[in-house]
């Protein structure tokens, strides 16, 4: 495994559990009852996720050019 998919499954990884928790707040209420802080958890975990998704989008972005640039040096 190469460093860019080993980072890739990191940032899968960071997705999976954002929207894990995500679901929660918004589908398993139960545990969470009044707590005040629940738009902001929210919030936080939305964040957490783009940034998730944006790094993943990066890394096949650079996955592709590694791959077009091998593919010109190889002829």
């Amino acid at each position: 495994m190469d460093k860019l998919e080993a980072a890739k499954k990191h940032y899968e990884g960071l997705a999976a559990e954002a929207e894990a928790t995500i679901d929660m707040y918004l589908y398993n209420s139960v545990g969470i009852g009044e707590h005040p802080q629940v738009m902001q958890e929210l919030r936080k975990q939305i964040e957490a996720l783009g940034e998730a998704r944006d790094s993943i989008d990066t890394i096949i972005t650079l996955q592709n050019r590694s791959k077009s640039k091998k593919q010109q040096l190889n002829g």
